[in-house]
């Protein structure tokens, strides 16, 4: 009778554990690249920011587990665009780059406004105001489309960095007149960065954004749509936590 119970254990044990290890291994996972954006993302803040925190729960909720790689902005690009990963984040809409994309449901926003110096207020009200500036931008940022423009043909001087704490630093040594840049990231980065936070009260920035964008996950390779499906039904399914935003028509025009 203890040989036949024994016995029993060791299906039970055999059974049980591949079955379970299996599962685990088989957890489908969607690698995806990043940057160091925070507060939205970042590989030193909980849960790797906000937006992947959000992403990680929406990619959850169908199963899926969420692996993020941080590096600088044109690396993450260039690693999805190469299909070293599945696609990159947090990226705003464009037309050109809804060629090489496929765009998900909205999983955020940003507004994008024009930092300056706080002794030196800015006034402007179209894109021809600002040509008298030297404009500090982000390299491989889209920002507006028709401010893009006008930097990419020169009619708006302007000053590439390589992240938004090199375009600040340039804004208060007075390399720049003003500093492209996300509210959201201006204000973590005059909270928090040692180098800029001294001059926290010397730098304001233009109520008038140059533009309220959505924030997506441009998908690549061959599995981009499947993906896309994937995490777009799962931000739903997370709504009710208020992290689903793409069917929200106010996301939904930001395209």
């Amino acid at each position: 009778m203890q040989c036949f119970f024994r016995y029993l254990s060791i299906l039970f044990v055999s059974a049980v554990f591949p079955v379970c290890a299996k599962t685990i291994k088989e957890t489908p996972v969607i690698k995806l690249t990043s940057l160091e954006w925070p507060p939205f993302t970042s590989a030193t803040r909980f849960g790797g920011g906000m937006t992947t925190m959000v992403l990680e729960k929406a990619l959850a909720a169908k199963g899926y587990h969420l692996e993020v790689e941080y590096l600088d902005w044109d690396a993450a690009v260039q690693n999805a665009v190469q299909q070293k990963s599945a696609g990159y984040f947090p990226e705003y809409y464009s037309k050109a780059l809804n060629k090489r994309c496929v765009f998900s449901e909205a999983i955020g926003s940003s507004l994008v406004v024009l930092a300056h110096r706080a002794k030196e207020p800015l006034r402007w009200k179209s894109l021809d105001d600002l040509k008298s500036y030297k404009v500090g931008v982000v390299s491989g940022y889209v920002n507006e489309e028709q401010f893009d423009t006008a930097v990419t043909r020169g009619r708006i001087p302007s000053v590439e960095s390589n992240s938004d704490i090199e375009n600040l630093e340039n804004l208060v040594n007075k390399k720049v007149d003003l500093a492209v840049i996300d509210r959201r990231v201006l204000g973590y980065w005059l909270r928090k960065s040692e180098k800029i936070k001294p001059y926290a009260r010397d730098v304001g920035f233009h109520p008038a954004g140059l533009k309220e964008h959505g924030l997506y996950v441009c998908f690549t390779g061959p599995d981009a749509v499947k993906h896309a499906e994937v995490l777009n039904e799962g931000l739903k399914l997370i709504d009710p936590m208020g992290f689903g935003l793409g069917h929200d028509p106010m996301y939904k025009n930001m395209k």
